[in-house]
Protein backbone atom coordinates (compact mmCIF):
# COMPACT_ATOMS: atom_id res chain seq x y z
CA UNK A 1 0.00 0.00 0.00
CA UNK A 2 1.11 3.42 -1.37
CA UNK A 3 0.95 6.14 1.33
CA UNK A 4 0.19 8.63 -0.86
CA UNK A 5 -2.84 7.68 -1.92
CA UNK A 6 -4.19 7.70 1.58
CA UNK A 7 -6.98 10.31 2.14
CA UNK A 8 -5.62 13.69 4.07
CA UNK A 9 -5.88 14.08 7.82
CA UNK A 10 -5.91 17.12 10.21
CA UNK A 11 -3.30 17.66 12.25
CA UNK A 12 -5.09 16.07 15.16
CA UNK A 13 -5.97 13.47 13.67
CA UNK A 14 -2.42 12.48 12.07
CA UNK A 15 -1.09 13.02 15.89
CA UNK A 16 -3.89 10.16 16.92
CA UNK A 17 -2.85 8.13 14.55
CA UNK A 18 0.68 9.05 15.11
CA UNK A 19 0.40 8.15 19.12
CA UNK A 20 -2.06 5.21 18.15
CA UNK A 21 1.66 3.33 16.42
CA UNK A 22 4.03 4.87 18.94
CA UNK A 23 3.80 5.85 22.71
CA UNK A 24 0.16 4.75 23.00
CA UNK A 25 0.66 1.60 21.38
CA UNK A 26 -3.02 0.84 21.14
CA UNK A 27 -4.05 2.53 24.00
CA UNK A 28 -7.32 4.51 21.74
CA UNK A 29 -7.96 6.94 24.99
CA UNK A 30 -4.80 7.92 25.46
CA UNK A 31 -3.78 8.62 22.09
CA UNK A 32 -6.76 10.61 21.72
CA UNK A 33 -5.63 12.54 24.83
CA UNK A 34 -2.15 13.27 23.48
CA UNK A 35 -3.86 14.63 20.04
CA UNK A 36 -7.19 16.84 21.17
CA UNK A 37 -8.05 19.28 23.92
CA UNK A 38 -9.85 17.20 26.26
CA UNK A 39 -9.80 19.23 29.17
CA UNK A 40 -13.44 19.35 30.01
CA UNK A 41 -13.85 15.71 28.55
CA UNK A 42 -14.97 13.02 30.90
CA UNK A 43 -13.11 9.30 30.25
CA UNK A 44 -15.84 8.10 29.11
CA UNK A 45 -16.52 11.02 26.46
CA UNK A 46 -12.74 10.39 25.44
CA UNK A 47 -13.13 6.87 25.06
CA UNK A 48 -16.27 7.14 22.66
CA UNK A 49 -14.60 10.34 20.66
CA UNK A 50 -11.63 7.72 20.14
CA UNK A 51 -13.98 4.65 19.16
CA UNK A 52 -15.46 6.87 16.58
CA UNK A 53 -11.96 8.28 15.32
CA UNK A 54 -10.87 4.22 14.93
CA UNK A 55 -13.87 3.60 12.22
CA UNK A 56 -13.36 7.03 10.73
CA UNK A 57 -13.11 6.56 7.01
CA UNK A 58 -10.33 9.11 6.70
CA UNK A 59 -8.07 7.20 8.94
CA UNK A 60 -8.89 3.42 8.90
CA UNK A 61 -7.18 3.24 5.70
CA UNK A 62 -4.05 4.73 7.55
CA UNK A 63 -4.13 2.66 10.61
CA UNK A 64 -4.75 -0.38 7.88
CA UNK A 65 -1.52 0.88 5.88
CA UNK A 66 0.45 1.58 9.61
CA UNK A 67 -0.68 -1.74 10.36
CA UNK A 68 0.77 -3.36 7.48
CA UNK A 69 3.93 -1.69 7.65
CA UNK A 70 4.83 -2.69 11.02
CA UNK A 71 3.77 -6.08 10.02
CA UNK A 72 5.90 -6.36 7.25
CA UNK A 73 8.94 -4.93 9.54
CA UNK A 74 8.63 -7.26 12.06
CA UNK A 75 8.90 -10.28 9.07
CA UNK A 76 12.02 -8.28 7.66
CA UNK A 77 13.47 -8.10 11.08
CA UNK A 78 12.39 -12.00 12.27
CA UNK A 79 14.38 -13.14 9.36
CA UNK A 80 17.24 -11.48 9.49
CA UNK A 81 17.67 -12.16 13.60
CA UNK A 82 17.21 -15.68 11.95
CA UNK A 83 19.74 -15.42 9.69
CA UNK A 84 22.05 -13.40 11.78
CA UNK A 85 21.69 -16.21 14.42
CA UNK A 86 22.38 -19.02 12.17
CA UNK A 87 25.61 -17.28 11.16
CA UNK A 88 26.81 -16.65 14.45
CA UNK A 89 26.57 -20.21 15.27
CA UNK A 90 28.02 -21.42 12.34
CA UNK A 91 31.26 -19.07 12.57
CA UNK A 92 32.00 -20.08 16.89
CA UNK A 93 31.64 -23.56 15.42
CA UNK A 94 34.17 -23.07 12.90
CA UNK A 95 36.04 -21.03 15.46
CA UNK A 96 36.21 -23.91 17.64
CA UNK A 97 36.27 -27.11 15.54
CA UNK A 98 40.09 -26.97 15.29
CA UNK A 99 40.76 -26.40 19.08
CA UNK A 100 40.09 -28.59 22.10
CA UNK A 101 37.08 -27.26 23.12
CA UNK A 102 34.95 -29.37 21.09
CA UNK A 103 31.97 -28.91 23.54
CA UNK A 104 31.47 -25.24 22.38
CA UNK A 105 31.02 -26.43 18.77
CA UNK A 106 29.09 -28.91 19.73
CA UNK A 107 26.73 -26.59 21.75
CA UNK A 108 26.57 -24.38 18.89
CA UNK A 109 25.25 -27.14 16.44
CA UNK A 110 22.81 -28.14 19.49
CA UNK A 111 21.50 -24.89 19.97
CA UNK A 112 20.78 -24.30 15.98
CA UNK A 113 19.20 -27.58 16.05
CA UNK A 114 16.81 -27.12 18.68
CA UNK A 115 15.81 -23.63 16.80
CA UNK A 116 15.34 -24.72 13.42
CA UNK A 117 12.72 -27.01 15.37
CA UNK A 118 11.11 -24.31 16.70
CA UNK A 119 10.91 -21.81 13.89
CA UNK A 120 9.20 -24.23 11.52
CA UNK A 121 9.72 -24.97 7.79
CA UNK A 122 13.73 -24.78 6.85
CA UNK A 123 15.13 -24.72 3.47
CA UNK A 124 17.86 -27.33 3.29
CA UNK A 125 20.30 -26.96 0.06
CA UNK A 126 16.94 -25.92 -1.76
CA UNK A 127 14.31 -28.22 -0.35
CA UNK A 128 11.65 -27.25 2.14
CA UNK A 129 11.86 -29.14 5.40
CA UNK A 130 9.25 -28.65 7.89
CA UNK A 131 9.43 -29.64 11.52
CA UNK A 132 5.74 -30.52 12.84
CA UNK A 133 6.62 -31.27 16.43
CA UNK A 134 4.21 -33.37 18.20
CA UNK A 135 2.73 -34.06 14.90
CA UNK A 136 1.67 -37.28 14.67
CA UNK A 137 3.81 -39.81 12.40
CA UNK A 138 2.82 -40.97 9.44
CA UNK A 139 3.59 -45.24 9.29
CA UNK A 140 3.52 -45.51 5.91
CA UNK A 141 6.87 -42.82 5.30
CA UNK A 142 8.67 -45.06 7.46
CA UNK A 143 11.60 -47.84 6.17
CA UNK A 144 11.17 -50.49 8.26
Amino acid sequence: MDNQNLPSLTVQQNAFVFHLFTDSIGDRAKAYKLSYDCKNSSEKTIYEEASKLLKHPKITPWIAYYEQSLQEFQENEIKYTRQDFFNELDRIRAKTEDTKNVSVALKAVELKGKAVVQMGNVEVQGEEIKFDVGADVDDSSRDT
